[in-house]
């Protein structure tokens, strides 16, 4: 099926055909500085143990080159990203019973990197369960957070990941 083609922003969802109301998920990332063959051999043999795993979705996302080169000409709230690579892990939770599977899940997938784990997210990482701490270095979340202060003193406006 070919499915590229140019898309209107109100179908900017379907582009990779997820859903569109909301559902219940529990995610883990974080950053590491390298993907070398033991640490690889422990993720896959974490990921391919079907019957320890309760996870539909595990992703390795590339942040080298470009991602981690600062760029003075298109300053925005990270200068760069930290770490080469961001592991990632998602379950769904249909019922209540897949909760701790799910948690457990994300808990062998964390210790299977625990050798090259930054304890870093990029921005987009940011969940209910981490802080802005993982995303942002200090210097840069007071500038994040006097912006804001500065741009909403009446606090109107609510992020759902706010920066703490």
């Amino acid at each position: 099926m070919d499915s590229i083609r140019a898309v209107p922003i109100e179908q900017l969802g379907t582009v990779a055909d997820e859903p569109t109301d909301p559902m219940p998920f529990l995610d883990w990332a974080s950053t590491v500085s390298q993907l070398p063959g033991p640490t690889c051999q422990d993720l896959l043999a974490t990921i391919l143990d079907r019957s320890a795993t309760a996870l539909t979705m595990v992703e390795i996302r590339h942040l080298g080159g470009a991602f981690r080169a600062p760029d003075p000409a298109r300053p925005g709230a990270c200068e760069r990203l930290e770490g080469e690579y961001l592991v990632s892990g998602l379950g769904f939770p249909i019922g209540p019973q897949m909760i701790e599977p799910i948690q457990h899940s994300l808990r062998a997938l964390s210790h299977a990197i625990a050798a090259v784990d930054l304890d870093r997210v990029t921005p987009t990482f940011i969940d209910g369960a981490s802080s802005a701490r993982r995303a942002f270095d200090q210097a840069t979340l007071l500038r994040l957070r006097g912006i804001k202060q500065r741009t909403d003193p009446h606090r109107l406006f609510q992020a759902n990941l706010p920066l703490g």
